[in-house]
């Protein structure tokens, strides 16, 4: 397994690599599907699913086009799929910035209007991904959101992958 992370301006996606197949964690900002498009092509394997560790803005609006580009699936933790339906980012989660973050997040999301990103699937902790091909399990860890989840291996040396 090979992890190629893809940055972001300040935040970052991942890229899970497989014998088979690719796993994507968070897709960015608008318009950066090009960006892990090319990456993905680069690795000649199918991009199976998309797991989005939560709802924000910078980790989620690019997830329509990419699934629309590769036929992924989209994930996310039950908690945050009301907001990637209606294309919005928590305001109530945003601790990191404090009271920049709630007074930049309503402009930003103005700006980068996505559409509507309905999941495929909604994910509990624990939940494992050996159905999706890949062995690891989702771990709810709230802290820079109520709802974060991180992708865990599941042999004895966890790998986490967080902002």
């Amino acid at each position: 397994m090979k992890i190629h992370p893809i940055h972001i301006l300040g935040s970052n996606a991942y890229i899970i690599e497989t014998e088979n197949e690719l796993y994507l964690i968070d897709a960015g900002y608008p318009g950066f599907e090009k960006r892990i498009l090319k990456k993905v092509h680069s690795l000649e394997k199918k991009l199976r699913l998309i797991i989005l560790t939560h709802a924000h803005f910078d980790h989620y609006k690019s997830a329509a086009a990419m699934r629309k580009a590769t036929g992924a699936l989209i994930g996310i933790h039950s908690l945050d799929a009301d907001y990637l339906c209606q294309g919005t980012t928590p305001l109530d989660s945003v601790s990191i910035l404090g009271l920049f973050g709630k007074l930049i997040l309503p402009l930003a999301e103005k700006i980068t209007k996505p559409p509507p990103t309905p999941p495929d699937i909604l994910f509990e902790d624990n939940d494992s991904l050996d159905k999706y091909g890949l062995d690891a399990k989702i771990i709810h860890t709230p802290g820079h959101t109520s709802k974060i989840i991180r992708r865990q291996k599941v042999e004895k040396i966890p790998l986490t992958i967080n902002e």
